[in-house]
């Protein structure tokens, strides 16, 4: 089979690699011998290229290099992921307000330095083992920031303020003894905002918590939860109540208190300018009212259902039942049109019958009305005749109208069957 140059190609960075792997393990007969084999290989490339046709016997045998014991197979790929995640920790040290942060960021800048160090060697074709390389940083997850820090911030501060300037005019020396840990707070909630104006990242963990009290006092305290987040759940569970549906008058009524109580909510959360956690635990509770009127009007509706399915059974039969009658009547008077009629009726009536057997509601404007007092009279009118004396006169019968006699009994008795 003839060697082509992509084979050639391919054989050739076998060997090279083969040579990277002898000369981390400085052996250099191993080194000299490989790269005679290159040196072949790239003459037959050039033979190939020229157009001559080149056996495989007489090129080198491929290779199947395993890295040297200790060292990376792929340096390139790790190095260039362990940089990136480097670079991110030392962007978010720096961030940091702890008191390890320069050592840190000391740390990381020296694992920098030694990754680029590294980077170069295996440009330059050196291996590199994998202590050589410094281990893997922590990189924070985006649970760890506030996504919303301005908000928060500014919420925070509006909290702890009130509380100083509580605990400034207050005559107990309780609540004034938490004067300077509030300053504290204040600037650094100051700090953190403008970093959050800047698009810089916060993390939850150095902003403030919330000052809750004041003189043994619970405050008024912000939830957690975005304000627009908590209107579009507010909205929700308004839209929900209202598809809520009851036949029962004082579930009605509930329906109506809690809808009543979503819109009181509506409109103060509107008028606030942060959500409180008073209103959070109130949505909730209502939350969990919703879900339970919810699954009463369900278990109503199954319940009407249920009746609902019973009631029209019992018409959909006594319909069956009627038109059969009727079918039979005028069978009785031959009068083969009316039966097919009727029979198709009958069997619309079936069908929506094995539909309630299944449990399914069915429209019940598909059910035919009773039979007319016109038409059961001039079904018993026929049928009175039939009893009659009647006047059998001689007919001339054809073998034709034999024929379709014949036909018209047989199409009854298989419409019976």
């Amino acid at each position: 089979m003839p060697v082509t140059a992509a084979l050639l190609e391919d054989r050739i960075n076998q060997y090279i690699n083969a040579v990277d792997g002898a000369s981390a393990a400085h052996d250099a007969h191993q080194v000299s011998q490989l790269q005679k084999d290159i040196q072949q290989l790239v003459d037959l490339m050039e033979r190939v290229n020229s157009g001559h046709t080149i056996p495989e016997s007489v090129i080198p045998p491929p290779l199947v290099i395993a890295p040297p014991i200790g060292f990376v197979p792929n340096p390139m790929n790790e190095l260039a992921s362990r940089l990136s995640n480097y670079h991110k920790a030392l962007y978010f040290a720096e961030e940091e307000l702890s008191d390890k942060r320069m050592q840190k960021i000391q740390r990381l800048q020296q694992g920098l330095q030694i990754l680029n160090d590294l980077q170069r060697n295996v440009e330059a074709g050196y291996p590199v083992s994998a202590d050589e390389i410094p281990p893997p940083v922590p990189i924070p997850s985006d649970d760890e920031f506030d996504n919303n820090a301005v908000e928060t911030i500014s919420e925070r501060i509006s909290s702890y303020k009130a509380a100083l300037l509580a605990a400034e005019q207050s005559t107990t020396a309780r609540d004034r003894k938490h004067i300077p840990k509030l300053q504290s707070a204040v600037r650094t909630l100051e700090f953190l905002m403008t970093r959050a104006k800047a698009n810089r990242p916060v993390w939850k963990r150095d902003i403030p918590p919330e000052y809750e009290y004041h003189d043994g006092v619970p405050l008024k305290s912000t939830s957690k939860m975005n304000k627009t987040k908590f209107m579009l759940m507010l909205r929700a569970q308004l839209l929900q109540v209202g598809q809520i549906k009851f036949t029962s008058p004082d579930n009605q009524q509930k329906v109506k208190e809690l809808l009543k109580k979503l819109s009181d909510m509506e409109k103060e959360i509107s008028a606030q300018n942060s959500v409180l956690k008073e209103n959070e635990a109130l949505l909730t509770a209502l939350t969990k009212q919703t879900d339970e009127l919810e699954k009463l009007s369900i278990t109503e509706q199954q319940n009407d259902s249920h009746q609902i399915i019973a009631d029209s059974k019992v018409l959909v039969e006594t319909r069956i039942k009627e038109y059969m009658a009727s079918a039979l009547a005028y069978k009785k008077n031959n009068q083969v049109n009316e039966v097919l009629k009727l029979f198709k009726i009958v069997k619309t009536l079936r069908a929506l019958k094995e539909s309630l057997d299944n449990g399914e509601l069915i429209d019940l404007s598909l059910i035919p009305p009773p039979l007319t007092t016109e038409q059961q009279t001039e079904q018993s009118s026929s049928a009175a005749a039939d009893l009659s004396p009647v006047i059998i006169k001689p007919v001339i019968e054809t073998e034709e109208d034999r024929l379709a006699k014949k036909l018209s009994q047989l199409l009854i008795v298989v419409i019976l069957a």
